[in-house]
């Protein structure tokens, strides 16, 4: 694989050290060249135009199509959203909540894992237990086995964590709770691009990702896997034109869509789809498989050589060289990881990004980034760390 020449698809790559695709990935000349593609279509012939109705609709079932394909499910079971919290979200209002009501989350779940829940709290009195994740998988599941009860409606985890980059067992999650009334969701916002997900392996219920992060496509688009099973158990409190295969306003009814489809609303922008999917056929044509090795191998190489440096501690998991995902942070005694990260971008031009919490500073490692830019970016750390 040409990697340097994959690389030249990404011109900050030219300008910076990108090291912040947890947060938002870089955009591709070729995903670049399709959003505006769309446009120049749109602008010509009027984005009303009939004629560009079929423009529309084959790009959604595209992009069903192709997330469907990424996480080897059926076109059926995926809806489009607007990112992994509007898919979140949508699962939020599906469910009738009673007061009695549990849900199990992790304490390293990003706000939009968290904030939905602690809602429901206060509109319902649901409870919310938070599991501590650690650094230790089986420690992990042990809690959470203590944590599960008979109450517990729903479970929403993150695939990775944002803050580390630990991988969380969600397979085994999976088959702790079968036969419970749970519903597992997976918050796939960082693992979905940079790791090869099977939703069928996992046997989650419910998968959300967004477009924008390590799948590299534009803000504002995403998807959301939903078993075919629980289709029409979800309820869902939201309902709008793309909800529907038929209306008789007259008779006053509606008829939903079988398939996940229901769980769309309205229309989105068909151009800023069209980049998520050539975003998703981009890296499908380099082969996730072949990302996620090349991410390992890279992220492997910062561990190690910020473990050098006095005074920085590693918090992603790094346990006999057991790697979990591209996600590295740090913590710096004595030094605020927002003060640093600002001086690293500043100084250096490295992107990464902070955690207030626990101090950390984090790395994205990436397909596209380099063993040169390791090195610099742990001689950065060196000198303006410690």
């Amino acid at each position: 694989m040409n990697w340097k020449k994959i690389r030249e698809e990404y011109p900050v790559t030219k300008n910076f050290i990108y090291m912040n695709t947890g947060w938002c990935g870089p955009r591709s000349l070729r995903v670049q060249k399709r959003i505006d593609e769309v446009f120049r279509i749109e602008i010509k012939q009027g984005v009303a135009n009939p004629e560009l109705l079929k423009l529309r609709e084959d790009t959604r079932n595209f992009i069903r199509k192709k997330t469907a394909q990424l996480l080897n499910a059926d076109e059926e079971e995926i809806a489009l959203t607007d990112n992994t919290s509007n898919g979140i979200n949508i699962i939020a209002a599906s469910i009738a909540w009673r007061e009695k009501d549990e849900i199990i989350i992790s304490d390293e779940e990003h706000p939009a894992g968290i904030v939905p829940w602690l809602h429901l709290k206060n509109l319902f009195g649901i409870r919310v237990k938070v599991v501590k994740i650690g650094n230790d998988e089986d420690a992990f599941i042990k809690r959470f086995k203590k944590s599960l009860t008979s109450n517990t409606k729903l479970v929403c985890l993150s695939h990775v964590s944002c803050m580390t980059g630990f991988r969380l067992p969600v397979e085994r999650i999976s088959k702790i709770i079968k036969g419970t009334k749970a519903i597992l969701l997976v918050d796939g916002a960082q693992s979905a691009g940079q790791l090869d997900v099977d939703v069928k392996n996992i046997k989650c219920d419910i998968y959300s990702i967004p477009g924008q992060k390590w799948l590299m496509g534009p803000e504002g688009t995403g998807g959301l896997y939903v078993k075919r099973e629980l289709i029409d158990k979800l309820k869902c409190l939201n309902a709008g034109y793309r909800s529907i295969k038929a209306l008789n306003f007259e008779k006053g009814e509606i008829t939903l869509h079988d398939s996940a489809k229901r769980f769309e609303i309205a229309d989105k922008n068909t151009a800023l789809l069209a980049g998520f999917g050539e975003a998703i056929d981009f890296l499908s044509g380099i082969g996730i498989k072949r990302i996620e090795k090349r991410i390992k191998k890279l992220s492997l190489r910062l561990i190690h050589s910020l473990k050098e440096i006095p005074g920085a501690e590693i918090l992603s998991p790094n346990k006999n060289n057991v790697w979990h995902s591209g996600l590295v942070s740090i913590t710096i005694k004595d030094k605020p990881a927002s003060e640093l990260v600002g001086i690293l971008c500043r100084e250096k031009k490295i992107i990464c990004r902070y955690f207030p919490s626990r101090n950390i500073i984090r790395f994205s490692v990436n397909f596209f980034n380099t063993a040169e830019e390791i090195q610099k970016v742990t001689k950065a750390v060196k000198e303006f760390g410690i």
